[in-house]
């Protein structure tokens, strides 16, 4: 998930969150390569509308087209 950078900054703008933290996901990536069940695994930011945010940019991301079917993903955002 590297390039999401512009992501992760926009949704820290727009949600005011200055603080620190840390953010990890776990998602699926179906057949087509698209995200499915995006989920806060962990969180420490003390910004709901933030993760939110990641979350949603996070659904926009376009995998390659996985071998097997379904795979299963991670994706650790540190805020600082």
């Amino acid at each position: 998930l590297k390039g999401q950078g512009n992501a992760v900054r926009h949704c820290q703008q727009t949600t005011g969150h200055t603080g620190g933290g840390q953010l990890d996901l776990t998602f699926g990536i179906s057949p087509e390569g698209k995200v499915v069940t995006p989920k806060v695994a962990l969180t420490t930011t003390g910004n709901p509308k933030l993760d939110a945010c990641v979350i949603q940019r996070l659904e926009r991301v376009q995998f390659p087209k996985p071998m097997g079917g379904v795979r299963d993903g991670t994706w650790s955002v540190r805020f600082v």
